[in-house]
């Protein structure tokens, strides 16, 4: 059953397939590499279309001049072409991973160029990191540490992006609920200091 999942007995050429060392059956393309249809095989980032011999050996059959085949393209096999790389991942020889499959949310990485990929780089204060990609901790949030944007705690606000920390509110007003101004306190209440939380007038 297995063995039929990987090949099928025919042989005209199927996109994602490629002809294998039995001409009589297309294999599944491997990844890394791309297959158009037309029983050859190329790795993402070259434009020579190969055959498999019946020795297992591949020989260049083709080669496109008007193709441009960028160094940063990746397949996860069955593809009958590459894709580019994907925002907040990391790919080059035809492979690519999410970064935060090494780094657990503590990088981002920006957009890969036609040649290559950049490093990844560590979250900065005031921004948060998910999935490769960072994130501005917006009004009314701040982040101290570069893990994730928080909300201003009451009587703090943030009117800025890309806080590192809450501002206090004067004494007599309280944050506002987005937490990105402060408001005068209610008439029955008071507000002495940055932390309290609002006092009831007796």
């Amino acid at each position: 059953k297995q063995w039929y999942q990987r090949r099928v007995a025919i042989t005209a050429g199927v996109p994602g397939y490629y002809r294998g060392q039995n001409p009589k059956f297309c294999d599944l393309c491997s990844a890394s590499y791309y297959c158009p249809g037309t029983g050859l095989i190329a790795q993402c980032t070259s434009c020579d279309l190969q055959l498999q011999q019946s020795d297992g050996s591949f020989t260049i059959i083709k080669t496109d001049p008007d193709c441009s085949r960028s160094k940063t393209e990746f397949s996860f096999g069955g593809a009958s072409d590459c894709k580019a790389c994907l925002p907040g991942w990391a790919c080059s020889e035809g492979s690519g991973l999410p970064i935060d499959h090494e780094n657990n949310g503590t990088h981002y990485i920006e957009t890969c160029t036609y040649e290559a990929c950049p490093d990844p780089i560590e979250c900065p204060q005031g921004a948060s990191c998910r999935f490769g990609l960072k994130y501005n901790c917006g009004p009314g949030t701040y982040s101290p540490s570069g893990k994730s944007c928080l909300f201003c705690p009451p009587g703090l606000f943030s009117n800025t992006t890309n806080s590192v920390s809450c501002k206090c509110c004067r004494p007599g007003y309280e944050s506002s609920h987005k937490k990105n101004s402060c408001k005068p306190c209610a008439f029955n209440e008071r507000s002495d200091d940055c932390d309290s939380a609002l006092i009831p007038l007796l």
